[in-house]
């Protein structure tokens, strides 16, 4: 699944299939993240996503509507919190502390993360992680780790790569500026929590996180804009592979 606008939609089919659990390991993870954006006849629609979950769908809405977030669009959380209102257990192993989560891609820091998230559903079984255990007494880990699994009634359908949950990762193979990305389109979802963030995102600044690395002396990420343009490759694996994908969220949750 070659960049963000195929790999989180198809992320979004299998969440929205899941009747037995969903598993996510957010390495860089910002919970306002919309997963389809576009339209009808574009087969990554939202339409489309109505069409298959209507009633998943309605679900999202009324949540969205309960926040103040538009309807017809798919926010992470909005959808992880309909599934665990819908009865399907929802875990989430995120990244911690708060250097790797806020400073290296999440664009959020944990605890606004963790607000969101929490606020969004008391029913979510949401977890902190320790990134490479320079903090002590944290029970389990992410370890830069992006996968899913969503356990359905036709098996496991699970997901791994380079593609996170987090800002910056929708984009289309044209990597088009004007085609068809809306910069503020996460943030909308987010300006409750962060009113600091909601012009986080500079549009003359599209490589800001690259440079942020490169530039000497460094630049701060939160001022220099977003690598909007981020280039990526996830995978969609099914069969004995999504079984190794769900016993390594095993592992990291129980270890």
């Amino acid at each position: 699944l070659v960049d963000g606008a195929k790999a989180l939609y198809e992320v979004c089919d299998a969440f929205c299939r899941a009747t037995k659990f969903v598993y996510l390991v957010a390495a860089y993870f910002s919970p306002g993240i919309e997963l389809v954006r576009g339209h009808a006849p574009d087969p990554l629609s939202i339409e489309s996503i109505s069409a298959k979950y209507p009633d998943v769908m309605a679900k999202v809405n009324e949540i969205n509507r309960s926040k103040g977030v538009p309807e017809n669009t798919i926010p992470l959380v909005s959808l992880l919190a309909a599934k665990a209102e819908m009865g399907v257990p929802v875990r989430v192993i995120m990244f911690y502390p708060d250097a790797a989560q806020e400073k290296l891609g999440g664009a959020v820091d944990t605890d606004q993360a963790w607000a969101m998230v929490t606020g969004w559903s008391s029913k979510i079984d949401i977890q902190k992680a320790m990134w490479g255990g320079y903090y002590e007494g944290h029970e389990v880990g992410a370890h830069h780790m992006k996968s899913a699994v969503a356990g359905t009634d036709d098996g496991l359908v699970a997901f791994c790569g380079g593609v996170d949950m987090a800002y910056a990762r929708w984009a289309t193979p044209s990597h088009k500026y004007d085609a068809p990305i809306d910069f503020k389109q996460d943030h909308g979802t987010l300006q409750d929590y962060v009113p600091d963030q909601k012009a986080w995102i500079d549009p003359s600044l599209l490589m800001g996180e690259w440079l942020n690395l490169h530039s000497v002396p460094p630049l701060d990420v939160a001022k220099a804009g977003s690598q909007w343009f981020w280039h990526d490759v996830h995978a969609r694996v099914l069969g004995p592979g999504a079984y190794c994908l769900a016993d390594n969220f095993l592992n990291r949750y129980l270890n």
